[in-house]
C-alpha cells in the first residue's frame, strides 16, 4: 500500500515537505552556528546585532526555522559572509573565518573588513603602548642604577628620571616614548569606542524590533 493511500494525499505532501525543508534549514543553521563560533559571538550577541531574540537564533541554528531575506542580508553583514555561502553548499567559508581573536568587537554591518580592523587596532595599540612604556621604564631603571644630581644655572636641582634625561641628553627619546604611549592608548580608545557603538546599536536594534512586533 502506498504512502498516499494510507495517509491520504494531504498527509503525503506534508511528510515530503518536512523531509526537504528541515534539511535546508539545518544546512543554513550549521553555517550560521559555525561562523558565529568562529567569531567568538554568543547567541545573545548575534541576536542583538541582527535585531531578533536569542530563541530565534537558536531555531535558526537547530534548523527549526530559517531567517527571512532581510535577516539573511543582515546576517551576512554581521558574520562577514556572502549570501552564496549561506544558501549554497559548494561555497567555501570566507577567508577571515579563522579570525577568532577580537571578533566580538566588530561594528555591525561591516563584515570581515571591520573585524580585521578591530583586531589590528588592538594589536597595534598594545604594541605601541608597550614599546613606549618600555622605553620610559629603561630610563627610569637607569636613573635608579646611576643616580644623577644636576644643578641648573639658577640653583635648581634635577634628580631622578629627569636628571638622567638631562645628563645623558635623552629628552628626544623620552618625548618620543611618551608620544608612542599616547598613540597606542588612542588606538585602544578608538577600538573601545567602536565596541561600545556596536553593542548600543545591537540593543537599539532589538528594542526597535520588539516595538514593531
Amino acid at each position: 500500500m502506498s504512502g498516499s493511500a494510507f495517509f491520504g494525499p494531504g498527509k503525503s505532501n506534508f511528510f515530503s515537505r518536512t523531509e526537504v525543508m528541515p534539511r535546508k534549514h539545518l544546512n543554513i543553521g550549521s553555517k550560521i552556528q559555525n561562523r558565529r563560533k568562529a567569531m567568538g559571538l554568543s547567541q545573545e550577541e548575534l541576536a542583538q546585532r541582527t535585531g531578533v531574540s536569542r530563541q530565534a537564533v537558536t531555531k535558526w541554528e537547530t534548523g527549526q526555522s530559517a531567517p527571512d531575506l532581510d535577516r539573511l542580508v543582515r546576517l551576512c553583514d554581521e558574520l562577514g559572509v556572502s549570501l552564496d555561502h549561506l544558501l549554497r553548499d559548494n561555497v567555501d567559508s570566507p577567508a577571515c573565518s579563522d579570525d577568532s581573536v577580537g571578533m566580538t568587537d566588530t561594528v555591525p554591518g561591516a563584515g570581515c573588513v571591520q573585524t580585521e580592523t578591530g583586531r589590528l587596532l588592538l594589536i597595534w595599540g598594545c604594541l605601541l603602548a608597550g614599546a613606549g612604556i618600555f622605553g620610559i621604564l629603561v630610563m627610569w631603571i637607569l636613573a635608579k642604577i646611576y643616580p644623577v644630581q644636576l644643578t641648573d644655572w639658577d640653583g635648581s636641582r634635577h634628580t631622578g628620571l629627569w636628571g638622567v634625561i638631562l645628563r645623558y641628553d635623552l629628552g628626544a627619546l623620552f618625548w618620543l616614548s611618551l608620544g608612542i604611549v599616547v598613540a597606542g592608548c588612542l588606538l585602544l580608545l578608538v577600538r573601545q569606542y567602536a565596541l561600545h557603538r556596536s553593542r548600543r546599536h545591537g540593543k537599539n536594534g532589538s528594542s526597535d524590533n520588539g516595538r514593531i512586533r
